[in-house]
């Protein structure tokens, strides 16, 4: 990761016309107030999507009772990129609540902020019922982990051509593998991953720097995505916001892997006049955007297109 990305966030709530305050305790949202996030489901006929914010790329993806995380499975990431508090860690490489009922186990690469080998052979030992996919460089470092013979009928490497759709389906998840490079010039394997549950869609598509052009040619506007997790550099480059805009379309846009600290960490943002600036004029220009602060803080998406007021949710430590 160049320190030139950066990565923070900002906590606004999607409700229908309901004011709420949260405790968040020990990562775990609780309901005060008689509404809780889980609660919040706004009509229409598809079901649910709700979104926990992990670290740095990492979510916890539930719709109809399916679980998918995705480059979630990491430990000591990267310096000045957000990571898993040791506790929280503990009860997702350990499958615990609410890590006991995950299905499908995903991660774009191979970098240290997105996957560690261990990490991963930790939860699918104790999660039997999960798959994993990942690049065959993420397979390989997971191959070298002791006791990689229990899990290996779990596992799958994956490395589509660029243009080409792998499809795996595994206890009610479907799931499309894209080959979204990470560098036209770097050797750094990176997929991105099409996820449907119950009529419910979203993409991620991990560190890529893909041209517009490679979105386009995958034709994902056509996907009809209802969620896309879109790296934060991709809002800085009128080709990058062009694949976001017009060959992406999602109905809501999650920008990911944005610092902590991100004035202080990234000298672009500096020259731009900082982040509460620069995330405006990303707002004005994309109206559907937000993005996560607070590690396992969830956004319950229903229907999207109907969803109109934004209230501000009190987080008390």
């Amino acid at each position: 990761m160049s320190n030139q990305r950066f990565r923070t966030s900002s906590m606004i709530i999607l409700f229908c016309f309901v004011s709420v305050s949260v405790t968040q305790t020990g990562g775990v949202l609780k309901k005060v107030g008689g509404v809780s996030i889980d609660e919040q489901n706004i009509g229409g006929s598809s079901p649910s999507l709700e979104i926990s914010y992990l670290a740095n790329e990492g979510f916890l993806i539930g719709v109809d009772g399916k679980q998918v995380l995705i480059d979630a499975l990491f430990r000591g990431g990267v310096d000045g990129y957000a990571v898993l508090s040791k506790a929280n860690r503990e009860k997702l490489e350990s499958a615990a609540s609410p890590f006991d009922g995950v299905d499908l186990v995903l991660a774009t690469h191979h970098h240290d902020d997105h996957f560690d080998a261990q990490a991963v052979a930790a939860h699918l030992s104790r999660n039997p019922q999960a798959l994993f996919i990942s690049t065959p460089q993420a397979i390989e470092k997971l191959n070298a982990v002791g006791g990689f013979d229990r899990i290996k009928d779990r596992v799958v490497a994956a490395p589509p051509k660029e243009g080409e759709r792998i499809t795996r389906a595994h206890r009610g998840v479907t799931v499309q593998i894209l080959n979204i490079h990470h560098g036209r010039n770097r050797p750094v394997q990176n997929l991105g991953f099409i996820v449907e549950i119950g009529g419910r869609k979203f993409l991620h598509i991990g560190d890529s720097e893909a041209e517009d052009f490679v979105f386009k040619n995958y034709t994902i506007a056509n996907d009809g995505i209802d969620v896309a997790f879109i790296p934060y550099w991709y809002f800085f480059d009128a080709g990058w916001k062009r694949a976001v805009r017009d060959h992406i379309r999602a109905k809501q846009v999650v920008l990911m892997h944005i610092p902590p600290r991100i004035d202080q960490f990234d000298s672009q943002v500096r020259k731009m006049g900082g982040w509460t600036k620069v995330w405006a004029g990303i707002k004005t220009e994309f109206p559907n955007a937000l993005y996560f602060e607070k590690e396992l803080v969830s956004r319950t998406l229903p229907e999207l297109e109907s969803i109109k007021p934004t209230i501000d949710v009190e987080f008390v430590d």
